[in-house]
């Protein structure tokens, strides 16, 4: 919105085009049809409409007698469609007054609800089974496809009345073209974090005037001189344009985060990592657990007679380390039992810790026995946050009455942050030292070795061997076993200090426990100058001679080949320490 003074101002009455305003009406008519497509497209009035059924491709057509409507069903009890879009691109660039589109639902038990989206969405209406005139006021510059969204709450019911769907007789655009004038393509943007297909309102410069763009809030989202913005973090924030003339130009743009799929199995035809642990079958029972249609069901009837049975269902560990707002839902039915509430007792729903005990969860049942399926609704899971668990799904069953649990559209979702590893998270420094060797001193019993620079995130852990070792550890990233080596506290200074007392090999590394990385280890030779060194392991047999050179483990080295560092010469049945440099 410009901040000065409006001296003229347009008004509109809801639903009613401007005088400037152009109208696109599309009526069915017998030629519009198409079945059987998880996605079609219909040309009217130079207008294409694409039409998407989320991959479901049974009962999806148009019209088949003069000016009927077209039907859009949300499919069957088995293989639900819970959205349906219907959009055109021909309207980019132009700005879009309002959406309107006379429908109905079909059944008188759908739920069925419609809105519109061009850079953003309407409130939904829901649907009624006479046809109605539904009209959506947008005044946006579209940025990229208009949409009308079809969608049905319901559409898991157990009825295909229920799953029911809509009908419309016509579509009508009432649009504009994009206006000459300096400003922004639109007052308000709701846009997503990761989302590649994000729609940001233009900014309209047609004299080329100088612009200064900013951001009210930089931890929400970031705009260059060139206008494009780069979005930082969820929340709010105000986008201003302000030109040569001093005059600002806002917009509103919401930041918001999708939630994560932490955990996602329908169970539909497919166990997947869930795994049967049986308790007790009874004879002639080999099963509780299978997979069909209806997800994973539970049944000790088999052979037309009931048999005990006392079997869990188990999914793999699912990891909430990093998580947060996280709720977990599925969908289940009961058949066959005594009631429901020898349902309630004959079943039950639990959680577990990684390697703890079970937990039973209160959840909800449907009202009567049958193929009805009920969703549990979002249950939260914030006191496992933190945490790895299991979902258990506990069924019995006695020997004069069977019923049947059938469970699916297991879902977990929340937000995922998973720690990274700092800057310098891993380094770490050895002082005093020169090319990986420390000497202690001859008259000294024992010496101390400082590492500096571990960062405040990570852990310094040491092990100390006698004598030198032979091929000391090279450490993996992602290593987590520390046996063997000690961790070493922060003293005041924030370094660490480690004790030796005679010669042998010292290996470090250091551990970031949130991301569960670790260094690659550093070996320190070690050797006391009272001759306490690997090099007394070499006999001194030669009396006078050609010198010859070993490194502090022992192992005879050619000096010309030899990188800088500290050796052992002996010559003349004498051993001396020299540097090479």
């Amino acid at each position: 919105m410009k901040k000065f003074l409006l001296l003229f101002a347009l008004l509109f009455v809801l639903g009613a085009a401007s005088v400037y305003a152009d109208s696109y009406t599309w009526e069915v008519t017998k030629s519009h049809s198409a079945s059987n497509q998880a996605e079609f497209e219909i040309t009217a009035n130079d207008v294409t409409w694409t039409f998407n059924h989320e991959g479901h491709t049974s009962s999806l057509y148009g019209a088949r007698d003069g000016n009927a409507p077209i039907s859009l069903s949300f499919g069957s009890q088995k293989n639900p469609t819970k959205q349906l879009n219907v959009s055109t691109d021909a309207f980019i660039g132009k700005k879009i007054v309002s959406i309107s589109v006379n429908a109905a639902k079909n059944g008188a038990n759908s739920q069925t609800t419609v809105k519109a989206s061009c850079n953003t969405e309407t409130q939904a209406e829901t649907l009624t089974t006479s046809f109605s005139d539904y009209t959506f006021p947008i005044n946006e510059i579209a940025n990229g496809k208009i949409t009308l969204i079809f969608d049905n709450p319901n559409s898991t019911a157990s009825s295909s009345s229920k799953n029911g769907g809509c009908k419309f007789h016509s579509i009508t655009v009432v649009y504009e073209e994009a206006s000459s004038s300096i400003g922004w393509s639109a007052e308000n943007a709701t846009v997503y974090l990761g989302d590649e297909n994000n729609k940001f309102p233009t900014f309209n410069n047609p004299d080329n005037l100088f612009i200064i763009y900013d951001s009210s809030d930089k931890n929400v989202a970031t705009i260059n001189d060139e206008g494009n913005i780069t979005l930082v973090g969820a929340g709010t924030t105000t986008i201003t344009a302000l030109d040569e003339n001093n005059i600002e130009y806002t917009y509103t743009l919401v930041v918001e985060r999708r939630l994560d799929t932490i955990f996602d199995n329908n169970l539909i035809n497919n166990q997947g990592d869930f795994t049967i642990e049986d308790i007790k079958l009874g004879d002639g029972l080999e099963n509780a657990w299978t997979t069909n249609s209806y997800g994973m069901t539970a049944n000790g009837y088999v052979s037309g007679k009931a048999h005990e049975a006392d079997s869990w269902l188990i999914s793999p560990v699912i990891d909430l380390r990093y998580a947060s707002e996280t709720t977990l839902s599925f969908e289940h039915g009961v058949q066959y039992f005594t009631d429901i509430e020898t349902a309630k007792t004959e079943t039950s729903f639990n959680i577990r810790e990684e390697n703890g005990d079970w937990e039973t969860v209160t959840i909800p049942y449907p009202e009567a026995l049958g193929n009805n399926a009920v969703s549990t609704g979002a249950i939260s899971l914030a006191q496992y946050e933190g945490k790895k668990i299991q979902l258990g799904f506990h069924y019995t069953s006695g020997a004069t009455k069977s019923g049947r649990w059938q469970i699916k559209n297991v879902l977990i979702q929340g937000y995922i942050d998973e720690p990274t590893l700092p800057e310098g998270g891993l380094d770490f420094t050895v002082e005093n030292i020169e090319n990986d060797s420390f000497v202690i001193g001859k008259d000294v019993e024992s010496a101390k070795i400082t590492v500096s620079g571990v960062h405040a995130e990570s852990e310094l852990y040491c092990k100390f061997t006698a004598a030198p070792a032979e091929n000391p550890e090279s450490a993996p990233r992602k290593a987590v076993d520390h046996t063997g080596y000690e961790k070493i506290e922060r003293d005041a200074d924030n370094n660490h200090t480690i004790t030796v007392d005679g010669a042998g090999t010292l290996e470090l590394y250091t551990y970031h426990p949130a991301t569960d990385s670790k260094s690659d280890i550093r070996t320190i030779n070690v050797t006391k100058e009272d001759g306490t060194t690997a090099i007394d392991s070499i006999a001194s047999d030669v009396a006078d001679g050609e010198a010859e050179y070993f490194n502090l483990q022992g192992v005879r080295i050619n000096p010309e080949n030899a990188a800088p560092g500290l050796y052992i010469r002996r010559q003349g049945g004498k051993a001396a320490k020299v540097m090479v440099k």
